[in-house]
């Protein structure tokens, strides 16, 4: 009996690599892990006559100990891992917009510790793993990058097609990336 268990230990780690690194990132993204309190003192109403402050707890996540655990995943081909990451960045910034807002960029890097080159990175390694992994979101998003130039991406027709095609076939009939992929 111990032979056999001896021999399946290392074909049972490998299955698992990057799921403990998906799981850490997920506990800094929900502030299980890496969180800090900070208090301040808010006016109890917004207008000028009101007498009185509150205090007020702010929980802050350690979001930059999150995208590190997310990318040591990905690196272990953990399929989720570029899922939960372009999740948790890709709304950071207004991306739609020709110059993204200044305040937002400044908030990204208090928040991330980097600016907009490294978030184009960053997104573009996790849509390009996405589409590896063959997931909707992936898909519908390499074709909005593609078609509008958003995340850095240079415009091209044809690759937004292409994309726009494999999130059809592979997004949900229900879901509003295959509604919006028509």
């Amino acid at each position: 009996m111990k032979k056999i268990l001896l021999w399946l230990t290392p074909l049972l780690l490998i299955a698992s690599e990057g799921d403990y690194e998906y799981k850490i990132a997920l506990e800094y993204t929900s502030g299980g892990r890496g969180a800090h309190e900070e208090t301040r003192e808010l006016p109890s109403c917004p207008y000028e006559r009101c007498e009185g402050m509150i205090e007020v707890k702010i929980v802050k996540k350690d979001y930059k100990k999150a995208i590190e655990w997310f990318n040591k995943a990905i690196e272990y081909k953990n399929k989720e891992a570029s899922l939960e990451a372009f999740k948790l960045l890709y709304k950071q910034i207004d991306y739609k917009s020709e110059e993204p807002d200044k305040y937002l960029l400044a908030k990204m890097q208090e928040n991330f510790g980097f600016g907009l080159r490294e978030y184009n990175k960053l997104i573009a390694l996790y849509l390009n793993d996405m589409a590896q992994n063959q997931q909707c979101l992936g898909y519908f998003h390499s074709y909005e990058a593609y078609k509008h130039g958003y995340f850095g991406y240079n415009v091209s027709n044809e690759k937004a097609e292409k994309y726009k095609n494999l999130a059809h076939e592979t997004c949900p009939e229900n879901s509003i990336y295959f509604l919006l992929s028509k």
